[in-house]
């Protein structure tokens, strides 16, 4: 560990577990899911066995994705140390090859490389340091000023960083998922069923369909430079094995462009000039996906050209965190972009049995057969499973897919000779030390 905290052993697993299952733990993702560890078994300084309630299909890959929220720490540090209570104090100690340097809170972080020779790989740069900025446009003029040496931005502003010399670093995985998120059902998961009886214009899968109908994906696709690859149902793709074709060829028909179809399924529900559907848009600025608020407003004046009447509330994270965690949302969209694993992903944006947190709508439907598909571990029953959730998910538009996106990062050419990342972990760029710098 950094900081001198010691080695890394079996018993900072077992530590960070029970931390982690806390009540009162603020990873609620993470909190939720590893509880369903029954015990930790110390066999020796470096091997654990992890004993389960249940079988999980999934956990391999979750234990080794930052997604779930099992970052490990070190026992003797908060033995020593406690719980951190300074914001502006070091954090507790990792194990990367960059180690803390120093913070601004709200403005930055920095990093300093390790000073041994890191088991993994030594970084090209000495010191790494992440910048909070949120706006597009700031972001390219510190890019111009050589304040910032690498960030994303929306297309409009790569092609004007690409004309003056600046390069893009593709990650390796055209992971980034965007697509609307429908905000109105909550299921409970020690009960799978509704917290609250569902109400409101986004409860009524007809009107889900009539928003789906509503938006031209061809013209949305222009915000993103046409790079974006369709998606027809969202975690589902036709490189994974749980896959059904029939999904992309009836895509058209059930989900394709066409505005008097939407209009038409307004009326059935009954919805019209007199009596509009009413949805809140909320639009939020996201640091892995420039551009979200310009695709909040285009999405929101598709669902407008159809009737519907649609009130935009530009929020924060916190903001937009704490009411989710409240389940305030009842009647709400709002855009998203992420990456996750197949099953991972359908748990948190298709039901709520990682997090039960509010910010993705959930069916009993789902939740009850994928928490059957979790346990089930020979590969070709979950497939046949979860072919079958993806049927119930695409018939009830439980959200608006969009597209699939490459993740790209913009870099000073100058001082950045190659960046080589893989982009499936959130979608977005990261890995500082694939930074390589330009020798002189």
């Amino acid at each position: 560990f950094h900081q001198d905290a010691g080695e890394f052993t079996a018993q900072d697993v077992a530590y960070s577990w029970r931390d982690l299952i806390q009540e009162d733990s603020l990873n609620n993702t993470g909190q939720q899911y590893f509880q369903r560890i029954d015990d930790i078994e110390i066999v020796n300084d470096y091997e654990v066995v992890f004993r389960f309630n249940n079988p999980d299909a999934d956990f391999l890959s979750n234990l080794s994705d930052s997604q779930s929220g099992f970052e490990i720490s070190s026992k003797a540090f908060f033995d020593a140390n406690g719980e951190p209570t300074d914001p502006e104090a070091a954090p507790p100690p990792g194990t990367a090859n960059y180690q803390f340097k120093e913070r601004g809170v709200g403005t930055f972080i920095a990093f300093e490389r390790v000073s041994y020779d890191h088991w993994r790989s030594t970084p090209d740069f000495q010191e790494f340091e992440s910048r909070f900025q949120s706006e597009a446009s700031t972001r390219l003029a510190a890019l111009l000023t050589d304040e910032i040496h690498v960030t994303s931005l929306p297309d409009d502003l790569i092609v004007e960083a690409t004309n003056r010399g600046y390069e893009i670093a593709r990650g390796n995985v055209p992971a980034l998922r965007t697509f609307v998120s429908l905000l109105c059902c909550f299921v409970d998961p020690s009960t799978d069923t509704f917290r609250f009886e569902p109400s409101g214009p986004v409860s009524d899968v007809r009107v889900r369909k009539a928003m789906s109908k509503a938006i031209d994906r061809e013209e949305l696709n222009s915000l993103f430079g046409g790079k974006g690859t369709p998606m027809y149902l969202n975690t589902f793709a036709e490189t994974r094995p749980a896959w059904n074709p029939e999904w992309k060829t009836r895509f058209a028909d059930e989900y394709g462009y066409d505005p008097d179809a939407a209009k038409a399924l307004l009326a059935e529900a009954g919805y019209g000039p007199d009596n509009p559907a009413k949805v809140t848009m909320l639009a939020r600025n996201l640091p892995f996906f420039a551009g979200s608020l310009d695709v909040a407003d285009a999405v929101a004046g598709f669902w407008s050209a159809v009737g519907m009447e649609i009130d935009t509330q530009q929020v924060d994270q916190a903001v937009y965190r704490s009411a989710y965690r409240e389940w305030e949302y009842t009647n709400a969209a709002t855009i998203n972009g992420t990456s996750s694993a197949h099953l991972f992903g359908l748990k948190i944006w298709n039901a709520s049995l990682i997090s039960a947190a509010g910010f993705t709508m959930s069916q009993p439907t789902v939740n009850v057969p994928l928490r059957v598909a979790s346990a089930e571990l020979d590969a070709d029953k979950r497939n046949a499973q979860l072919i079958d959730i993806g049927n119930t998910i695409y018939d009830l538009h439980m959200d608006v897919p969009l597209f699939w996106l490459p993740p790209e990062a913009v870099f000073n050419p100058g001082i950045i000779s190659s960046y080589t990342y893989s982009g499936a972990l959130s979608g977005t760029y990261s890995d500082p030390d694939g930074l390589k710098a330009v020798m002189e």
